[in-house]
């Protein structure tokens, strides 16, 4: 299976994409994904309250005997950081475990939406990373996750460039903190050199890092912009820094299945 190489976005230049966690194991000294899709996270975890781990409420698959969990507030903790971590798309509460026990432990977590989950460093996460609201799974060490503004935007970037403007930033000054996304499909990362650009459709945009300059370009002229399927606007990065994308985020994967209208459930119940 193709896992990385050359990749040409045209037919002049050639650029180095990533392929995140697609059809193989993924691992760290502190953790493991398996699996191709609906992958597992797992994570070891030392005896003590250092080696804590969060997740999204529900996301556990398994566990060893002395792990415990208790449920807390998302981000770093406390009231403030929880309406933030809200406004940024998730729970106001999440899973906190950890090992109570003398020995090794570990915990198995994965996701509640069907996807891959994406990895991100320390390195991104000490300059701060922004993504789609709701991303955010789980994390190791002490991560800050709330709701921000695109100050790394223009004004059509944050209306056009396929995030609401206000969407959900990661950030922490943890040296061995880890987050863990969610995206759909296939997950490419692109890392762009400084004033290098990428343009992307917008729904497949999943996130990027800080430093990254987010703004919109045209799709075409009036009927590529009606019948194109691309819609108006293109999203266009700036580097430095990396770029997130997925082949099915969540808003493709709910167009293919709308919801039924319950005035028509109704009316077909009454007819029969």
């Amino acid at each position: 299976m193709l896992r990385s190489g050359d990749f040409k976005l045209d037919t002049m230049t050639k650029v180095d994409v990533k392929l995140i966690v697609d059809g193989m194991k993924e691992q760290n000294n502190s953790w493991t994904i398996h699996g191709e899709d609906q992958q597992i996270l797992h994570i070891p975890m030392q005896p003590g309250p250092q080696s804590a781990i969060k997740c999204e409420v529900g996301c556990m698959m398994y566990c060893s005997h002395d792990a415990k969990m208790r449920v807390t507030t998302i981000g770093t903790g406390g009231a403030g950081s929880a309406i933030m971590g809200a406004f940024s798309g998730e729970d106001i509460f999440c899973q906190q475990w950890t090992n109570e026990g003398s020995g090794k432990g570990y915990i198995g977590v994965t996701m509640n939406l069907p996807g891959k989950l994406v990895p991100i460093n320390a390195a991104s996460l000490n300059h701060g990373f922004t993504c789609k609201r709701g991303l955010w799974v789980a994390n190791i060490g002490v991560v800050d996750v709330r709701a921000k503004l695109m100050n790394n935007a223009s004004l059509g970037g944050m209306c056009c460039g396929g995030f609401s403007p206000l969407c959900q930033g990661l950030t922490s000054q943890d040296e061995n903190a880890w987050a863990f996304l969610q995206g759909g499909g296939t997950i490419l990362m692109r890392e762009l050199a400084s004033g290098e650009t990428l343009l992307a459709d917008s729904e497949s945009v999943m996130g990027f890092d800080d430093s990254v300059n987010v703004d919109i370009k045209m799709s075409g002229g009036c009927f590529m912009a009606c019948c194109g399927g691309q819609g108006l606007f293109n999203t266009k990065f700036t580097g430095p820094g990396k770029v997130y994308l997925q082949s099915m985020p969540i808003e493709k994967l709910r167009a293919l299945f709308p919801q039924r209208k319950k005035g028509g459930d109704k009316k077909k119940k009454n007819n029969t």
